[in-house]
């Protein structure tokens, strides 16, 4: 920081004092000018660096940012002189300050035109490596074996989501769960941070810092520290969370030499773009602020994390990590607005030139921000893309970043579907829902039970952030109605409502290829027999054992053989015995066999052991 300031006081000083070697007034006079900018220029820069925190990194060195601090001095040193002329007379000195002003003025605008002429060739140059530099890549498509023997070729379907692991609690939920702990002097006190969704041992939280409510609130703390964190379930908004007592000092928010990036910035860092200060809980509940040090790589945009620092929050210390070598519970390196260019990017450049003022062939994230998932390891961002001119408001494909490994991979939709408003649209307008004046908080689309299905949290207004009242699913194609979306309070009820319905709605229509359902004819005897009722329908379900005895199993995903449930509607024609069933009855079942999930749904139904009627 000091190199900075005084390298800056030094530029500023000639702007502001050269010139008045030009005017009558004598070597004296000159010297004491420059005295007198080196000591101003000094104390300000001090203070504009100070709060400012540039990046010494980009076009000229980082010291574009001294544009500025320039045009401040040009035009005191042009007053200067402009005033000094007050002081003689005659024409040939007032001529003579006169040409010193302009000069001053004039040399200074040209350096600031360059500056300008700098940054923008940088920034135009690099244009055509925007679409390379995104890292976004096609997924590898899909190669099928015919039966006749022939290979088929298609776009890879998105991939499976564990669905244990949706991360169900929005922003808006974390902030009022968490605005509840904070009673008496602690709300008079502090509040709490940004909420951070990220995975800790496996599973996904959304965790807050305290931070002081004020400066005032900060003055009067004697140990200028806050005493806890919060970590709230984001998987499962009925699950009570509870502040973790810790002792906070350096954290993103905080004032003067505390705050983490000015930390940082006064300890050997300010040659480095300091991005995305973030908190981090290690899986032995150690907190960290992360903060990417990144290069700009094009002009004023584009970002290269080239190491990671980890600050404890609680002594200060740095640890830096090469992005290849941090620790795995470090979930991001590069920032969520980083994604967002590099994707907006990769939308414009895909499939046309960067010579393309009627954005033609291009796409565009759906949503205004993408929204956080687990990808199994850690958290990554999606963003569904629909055509930039969004005159059909589908979605065409679907970009996974992974902000780990700074990687991207675009599926392209089989078949596109309704994205945006009209999906808000379908839950909202839901019968219950609607009247439960409910709307969407958050949408995801993950991949469950071979399905495409949308994930919506639907929340009702509250005085702080949004309350939740309900998980609601609905399948993700062109057919779904607000009647067929599934919904429950208890999102584990919700995903089995869903499970259910699709068991007796299964859409082959548009069904990955390769996961197509069989339809099966299996005899054996019923091992248990039961009934749901899901809003309103009741299902009919069992399991069973084959003819020899055995229990009918299915292979899940880990390769673990787990019971199959035969769920059936009551049908007349179809399923007319299914009521009068019991346990240990000889029975023929035909149903569609997918292979996905644990239930199965029925298609033809015969209990051998009731009298025909």
């Amino acid at each position: 920081m000091l190199g900075t300031v005084l390298v800056g006081t030094l530029i500023l000083t000639a702007i502001l004092g050269l010139p008045q070697f030009l005017v009558k007034g004598g070597i004296k006079y000159a010297l004491g000018w420059l005295l007198i900018g080196a000591i101003f220029n000094f104390i300000f820069l001090w203070i504009y660096v100070y709060f400012a925190l540039p990046a010494m990194t980009g076009p000229l060195g980082g010291y574009g940012f001294l544009w500025l601090p320039i045009l401040i001095n040009v035009f005191a040193a042009g007053a200067m002189t402009m005033f000094k002329s007050e002081d003689y007379r005659s024409d040939e000195d007032d001529s003579r300050n006169h040409v010193a002003a302009f000069l001053s003025m004039g040399s200074a605008l040209l350096v600031l035109v360059i500056i300008w002429v700098v940054i923008s060739f940088s920034s135009w140059k690099q244009d055509s490596r925007k679409l390379a530099f995104s890292n976004v890549v096609p997924a590898t498509p899909v190669t099928e074996i015919m039966g006749d023997g022939t290979t088929k070729v298609r776009d890879a379907s998105i991939p499976g989501s564990d669905e244990k692991h949706l991360p169900i609690v929005t922003d808006g939920n974390a902030l009022n769960r968490a605005g509840g702990s904070l009673t008496g002097t602690l709300g008079s006190n502090y509040s709490w941070g940004k909420q951070v969704v990220q995975s800790i041992n496996g599973h996904l939280y959304r965790v807050s810092l305290m931070e002081f409510k004020d400066f005032w609130a900060w003055k009067r703390n004697p140990t200028k520290t806050t005493p806890q964190f919060i970590m709230i379930d984001a998987e499962n908004p009925l699950v009570e969370s509870a502040p973790t007592p810790y002792t906070i000092k350096y954290f993103t928010g905080a004032y003067f030499g505390n705050d983490v990036l000015r930390y940082l910035y006064t300890h050997g860092y300010s040659s480095y773009l300091l991005v995305d200060p973030t908190i981090e809980v290690s899986d032995d509940l150690k907190v960290y602020e992360t903060v990417g040090l990144g290069k700009y790589v094009m002009g004023w945009s584009g970002i290269e994390i080239q190491a990671m620092a980890m600050v404890d929050v609680t002594t200060g210390a740095v640890d830096v990590c090469q992005i290849s070598n941090c620790p795995a519970w470090i979930d991001r390196v590069l920032p969520d607005d980083a994604t967002d260019t590099y994707v907006d990017w990769y939308g414009l450049y895909k499939d046309a030139g960067w010579w393309n003022l009627g954005k033609v062939n291009t796409l565009m994230g759906a949503d205004d921000k993408a929204v956080p998932i687990y990808n199994g390891e850690h958290v990554a961002w999606q963003y569904i893309m629909t055509s930039r001119n969004m005159k059909d408001n589908s979605g065409v494909g679907l970009i996974l970043y992974d902000a780990r490994e700074r990687v991207g991979t675009y599926y392209t939709f089989n078949s596109p579907f309704p994205v945006g408003g009209q999906v808000r649209s379908t839950f909202e307008n839901n019968k219950t829902l609607k009247q439960s004046s409910t709307t969407v908080d958050q949408m995801i689309l993950v991949n469950i039970f071979g399905e495409n299905t949308w994930v919506a949290t639907m929340v009702t207004p509250a005085a702080n952030g949004t309350q939740y009242q309900y998980t609601a699913f609905a399948r993700a194609n062109k057919t779904t109605v607000s009647d067929d979306v599934q919904f429950d309070k208890d999102p584990k009820i919700a995903l089995r409502n869903y499970e259910m319905w699709l068991a007796t709605h299964r859409d082959t229509s548009e069904a990955d290829p390769t996961q197509e359902a069989v339809t099966v004819m299996l005899e054996g005897y019923l091992a248990s027999v039961g009934t749901t009722t899901v809003q309103g329908n009741t299902y009919h379900v069992f399991t069973m054992n084959d003819m020899d005895a055995k229990p009918v199993t299915y292979t899940d995903d880990n390769g673990a053989e787990q019971t199959r449930y035969f769920v059936g509607l009551y049908s007349p024609t179809q399923t007319i015995e299914l009521p009068l069933t019991a346990s240990g009855h000889h029975v023929l079942v035909t149903y569609l066999d997918t292979n996905l999930s644990a239930e199965v749904q029925i298609q033809a139904f015969e209990d051998l052991d009731v009298p025909p009627q």
